[in-house]
């Protein structure tokens, strides 16, 4: 959903109902060209990766669904590549095994820290192990306690075995933390206080001469502006009638009315899930960035994956999460060893709206010629 910090259910579209799921220097030169293979030979290793974001998101397989209860076990601080001093929740008895297990808790974030690197993560301060339950939400972003310029990351142990799909989950809420930190968009600490204020947050939006991310105003070059004029300015009116359904008791028009937008602009998006909000579709449309050969043709959808290969930082960041990805998966999820070699070569509490001010602004006579944002954090 919208506009604070995310979280990517794997294929659960009930997610939605909660809300939704920096990296910049300047860039002045061209990125360099991507050399990964086409799709006929792309390592077994991504094409694993991608196949486990695909699914029906809108699909309820049960009409009768609750949604079951998120229970934070464990909040560890970060301090580089380590988490330390654990704080323990009070938890059911049937979860304290999980709560208990700090072997699993240091893999999982063992394999975030190898996925991206240090200077890349320095936003986030606290990692969170929490359950909702196996096959809900695998991780989520948000803000770290009573500090909005730092931010926490929380996955899901009872989902850690299937290693495809928490990888690309990571990478996914990775990419909220590279678009949404305060290089990226203003920290409003009102809003950050008061996150469900409806009317705050419409008084904020009124005044924001750029895309409203729904935690504050985002900055004119920041990754998250350039997407979304150059992305979403056509069909964002279309989105928001859509959007505003969730707030009714039934939500059988929401799920419905998503299906349809998708279903009208298949060309626009990576996925069905990316077509939910505008900040999980830049999120989701990096992670297919980073897993994806570039894309030859000239969609929508390709163009969105191509936009990250105009920032040569971004391009570089790419090539060390392929490479902490074959670090982690290349020789432990399979007993076969996968070949990683080709590719070396290189909010849980979210806001439900998104504004954009000032429409008749041009994006591009703030940036003529190569936009090049400066630098901020994701």
């Amino acid at each position: 959903m919208i506009n604070r910090p995310t979280s990517r259910s794997k294929s659960k579209m009930k997610q939605l109902q909660k809300g939704q799921r920096k990296y910049m220097r300047q860039a002045n030169q061209a990125a360099p060209d991507d050399d990964t293979p086409t799709p006929a030979f792309l390592p077994p290793v991504r094409a694993d990766i991608i196949q486990s974001a695909q699914g029906d998101v809108y699909k309820v397989e049960d009409p009768d669904y609750v949604e079951p209860e998120t229970h934070k076990l464990v909040t560890y601080q970060v301090h580089g590549d380590q988490i330390t001093d654990p704080t323990f929740e009070m938890v059911p008895d049937d979860l304290a095994a999980e709560a208990q297990d700090i072997e699993h808790q240091q893999e999982a974030w063992k394999l975030f820290a190898t996925l991206i690197p240090p200077e890349s993560r320095q936003m986030i301060s606290q990692f969170v192990v929490m359950t909702d339950g196996k096959d809900e939400t695998i991780a989520a972003v948000d803000y770290a306690d009573d500090d909005p310029t730092h931010w926490a990351l929380e996955v899901d142990i009872a989902d850690l075995d299937d290693k495809d799909a928490l990888v690309f989950d990571l990478v996914h809420e990775f990419a909220h933390l590279l678009t949404l930190n305060e290089t990226q968009a203003a920290i409003d600490e009102e809003l950050a206080k008061n996150p469900d204020d409806q009317t705050l947050l419409k008084n904020k939006a009124a005044h924001c001469p750029d895309y409203f991310t729904g935690m504050g105003c985002s900055r004119p070059g920041s990754y998250v502006n350039l997407f979304y004029r150059r992305f979403w300015r056509q069909i964002n009116a279309e989105w928001e009638k859509i959007d505003g359904l969730q707030y009714k008791d039934d939500l059988t028009p929401y799920y419905n009315g998503l299906h349809d937008f998708y279903e009208s602009h298949l060309d626009q998006f990576v996925d069905d899930y990316a077509a939910t909000h505008p900040t999980e579709d830049i999120a989701e449309s990096f992670a297919y960035f980073v897993f994806s050969p570039k894309p030859p043709g000239n969609s929508i959808k390709e163009q969105k994956m191509k936009f990250f290969y105009e920032f040569p930082e971004l391009s570089m960041l790419r090539d060390e999460i392929l490479k902490g990805t074959c670090r982690e998966l290349s020789f432990t999820t399979y007993t076969k060893p996968r070949n990683c070699r080709r590719h070396h070569v290189h909010f849980r509490r979210m806001g439900r709206h998104s504004w954009e001010g000032d429409d008749d602004k041009d994006a591009s006579a703030e940036f003529p010629g190569k936009r090049t944002p400066g630098k901020w954090p994701h």
